[in-house]
């Protein structure tokens, strides 16, 4: 390029009017244009709109006031709004569109960076960043390559296909998707595709409305519902399964520690490998496994625990409870017949204790005696307390009681 050597007629930092330059030129210093600059190639520094500015080839537009086009085909026809790159398109007030194709349009203070990147909500205020992002909803922010924010207040953040389409909805990550109302959907993969429901990690789902789950494919699929932990399943309502690989199958169930499973209703199991098939209980721990439960302070139980504590019983035909380790046998409010007592089936591994500690004697009808319905087939008749201090020990097998130990006179038959 040949280097320009100014005339007298347009110097450096000089103005004048009528002159025509026919060459192409290079040179430092200042210029300063009164008016158009017609017949220049690709500089139009004075656009169509008041103190507006366009630069760039083609069909290039500034049209509205105090806009800016800039490139070729740029176009920035409202007030205040910028056009930068080729084909872009600013076309609101106060919209900024830079990026080859990026458009800024419908409404307001909409922007869209990126090339291809699309803000264009009509009451304005959305946020695109990125290539091909897509911010469709009022005050949405999409942020990543193809990340796509179709909703009112929906943020989406992360490359390929992001989408967060629902209200308020949220979606961070790769191939993230949040399109439950305000649901919440953060990792690679991870989907919250109800509302109010938040699935963090990858992949992670929450399905249901106000369900959580969080880990590597950990799934909480029904109301309400919180899965925490790698693979932890959750798909039964108001459940909650805490550790490594749980699984919560029944509704209002609660499983914490690796690997454990609660199958029935309101049912607990707590502890690596710990598992509960029996309504309304909880275990702790597995089967092969011992443990220790060191308590400081005072417990205080709503309810029975099963296999402690203690009853005094009397009366004809008297239930002995199975809810309690020992029972204590008083037979002197009976003034005739004889004192027949039932037990029912216990738990396997349960042990029970029944003493005598008060009787009308001999003489009253005969002394009292548990039946044989649910003892080993070996007592034909049953067992017969026959003083004050008699006592047995049973023990529940899983289908019997067995006599482990009898003191005093007590007379099994």
């Amino acid at each position: 390029m040949p280097v320009w050597t100014p005339s007298p007629n347009f110097l450096p930092g000089k103005t004048r009017v009528g002159t025509t330059i026919t060459d192409t030129h290079q040179f430092t210093g200042s210029i300063h244009v009164s008016g158009a600059m017609s017949g220049s190639t690709g500089i139009s520094p004075l656009g169509d709109g008041a103190n507006s500015v366009q630069v760039g080839d083609g069909t290039i537009s500034a049209t509205g006031a105090s806009s800016i086009a800039i490139g070729n085909a740029a176009s920035a026809t409202s007030t205040d709004s910028i056009a930068i790159g080729e084909g872009a398109q600013s076309t609101a007030d106060g919209t900024v569109a830079i990026g080859d194709n990026a458009q800024a349009k419908a409404g307001a203070n909409n922007i869209a960076i990126g090339d291809s990147a699309l803000a264009d909500h009509a009451s304005g205020y959305a946020v695109a960043l990125g290539w091909s992002a897509d911010a469709g909803g009022v005050s949405s922010i999409a942020i990543g390559s193809d990340a796509n924010a179709s909703a009112a207040e929906a943020i989406a953040i992360g490359s390929e296909t992001t989408t967060s389409t629902a209200a308020a909805s949220i979606a961070i990550g790769s191939y993230a998707d949040a399109t439950g109302a305000d649901a919440i959907s953060i990792g690679k993969f991870s989907y919250a595709t109800a509302a109010d429901a938040i699935a963090i990690g990858g992949p992670a789902t929450a399905s249901a409305t106000d369900a959580i789950a969080i880990g590597d494919s950990a799934a909480a699929s029904q109301t309400d519902t919180i899965a925490i932990g790698r693979s932890s399943v959750v798909n039964q309502p108001n459940a909650i399964g805490i550790g490594l690989a749980v699984s919560a199958q029944n509704a209002n169930t609660i499983v914490m520690g690796y690997g454990a499973t609660a199958t029935t209703a309101n049912s607990i199991a707590l502890g690596s490998g710990s598992s509960n098939a029996t309504a309304n209980t909880m275990t702790i721990g597995s089967s092969d496994q011992s443990m220790d439960l060191n308590v400081t302070g005072s417990v205080t139980l709503s309810g029975t625990l099963v296999g402690f504590g203690s009853e005094t019983i009397g009366g004809v035909n008297s239930a002995i409870s199975v809810n309690t380790l020992v029972s204590f046998v008083d037979d002197s409010a009976r003034t005739s017949g004889q004192t027949n007592f039932t037990l029912a089936a216990g738990r396997p591994g349960q042990m029970k204790i029944i003493t005598m500690t008060a009787t009308t004697g001999s003489g009253a009808g005969g002394n009292p005696q548990l039946a044989n319905t649910n003892l080993t087939g070996n007592i034909n008749s049953g067992i017969l307390w026959n003083g004050v201090g008699d006592t047995v020990t049973l023990l529940f097998n899983g289908a019997k009681w067995v006599v482990c130990g009898k003191g005093g006179l007590i007379t099994i038959g």
